[in-house]
């Protein structure tokens, strides 16, 4: 925040400035450089009541109170070829907004948290009884994690920025990874594939088929 002096009409002027990064300069010009000090020194203590705001701000903002924000910013900006797995992020953040977390301000979530929601989730079970598949918990701990980065960007937290209470949980609690989806046609499928095939416009596609299916391509790679 300088004060540049200069020459102007025969006579002296003092312009203070003020730089913030993301905001417009702000500058006024002064015949003396007492006043131009005097307007900075104001501008440096309004700011500095703004960065308390803010700070305040921040330490009590809960994660119900960034969740939308995060839905509208993030989820719903995912590419257009995804809509599946935009909608299942969608779906694990309206299933967050209605856990205690929910409740808890951001600047405070910690990993005995997420440990705490992990459990209540693994006591759940789905209509018919069955448990949820892990790799679903892991699903919706990843999801809780792009909200607590996305929540600590928009707050200015800094004990975010180096981790991430998601990422600081042991072996023993954190989920399970998915084992490799076998996606190979059973005995005897095959042959009546290429059988069909055959008949279909005189076979027109079947290398291209047989092609897709020896690699296992996903609809969206097809």
């Amino acid at each position: 925040m300088p004060i540049h002096k200069r020459q102007r009409d025969n006579a002296v002027h003092y312009t203070a400035v003020v730089r913030v990064v993301g905001q417009p300069v702000k500058s006024k010009t002064f015949r003396s450089h007492k006043d131009a000090k005097r307007w900075l020194d104001h501008e440096k203590g309004e700011l500095a009541k703004g960065k308390k705001i803010l700070e305040s701000k921040a330490r009590e903002t809960t994660l119900g109170q960034m969740l939308p924000l995060y839905a509208e910013k993030v989820v719903a900006k995912r590419g257009r070829t995804s809509t599946s797995s935009r909608n299942s992020e969608l779906s694990h953040v309206l299933q967050l907004a209605g856990t205690f977390l929910a409740e808890r301000k951001v600047s405070e979530i910690d990993a005995e948290d997420i440990e705490a929601w992990l459990a209540q989730r693994r006591a759940c079970t789905k209509k018919n009884g069955e448990a949820y598949a892990d790799s679903t918990h892991g699903r919706a701990l990843s999801v809780l994690a792009s909200a607590l980065n996305f929540s600590a960007r928009e707050l200015g937290i800094r004990s975010y920025r180096r981790i991430n209470p998601c990422y600081g949980l042991d072996k023993g609690v954190r989920p399970a990874q998915s084992a490799v989806r076998q996606r190979n046609l059973r005995e005897g499928e095959y042959a009546e594939f290429e059988r069909q095939l055959a008949l279909y416009q005189e076979g027109r596609f079947t290398d291209a088929y047989n092609f897709s299916i020896r690699c296992g391509l996903r609809r969206g790679e097809l």
